[in-house]
């Protein structure tokens, strides 16, 4: 029995090919996107954006809460993690609103690439968000 060259066992693990972190969250938001774009489907109700901004104003101030509960009151700091969790998910929420209208202007395609834009617009300011976090703390 003759071994084969490309051994499990054998290989480097520091032959690994490491993405940047920014670009790690954008394909994970694009395919979280696609995800969200492949398996819509068709409602006959209304869109409700003011719902969705509703949804994402509360989901803003509850993870805004848990975020800082133990952490010491900074009214700046805690202002400017709410701001930025109500942009996002009030983009997030308004585009799953929108699905419907492109899925009947569009069809499945249009909604498909549609979210998965979204999503790694999303996963990249995300992750923009989490490196510049990481440099913040390698720095103090």
């Amino acid at each position: 029995m003759s071994k084969s060259k490309l051994s499990i066992k054998k290989t480097n693990p520091n032959n690994s090919i490491k993405l940047p972190l920014v670009v790690r969250h954008a394909l994970t938001g694009a395919a979280i996107g696609g995800y969200f774009g492949i398996f819509h489907r068709s409602v006959d109700r209304d869109r409700n954006f003011a719902y969705a901004i509703g949804v994402a104003c509360i989901m803003s101030i509850l993870i805004t809460v848990v975020r800082n509960w133990n952490k010491p009151f900074d009214l700046t700091r805690i202002l400017n993690g709410f701001i930025r969790l109500i942009i996002i998910l009030s983009i997030f929420w308004i585009s799953m609103e929108l699905r419907q209208t492109l899925y009947d202007s569009t069809g499945k395609i249009g909604v498909v690439i549609f979210m998965i834009s979204i999503g790694a617009l999303l996963g990249l300011v995300y992750g923009m968000d989490e490196s510049r976090k990481s440099k913040q703390k390698t720095d103090t």
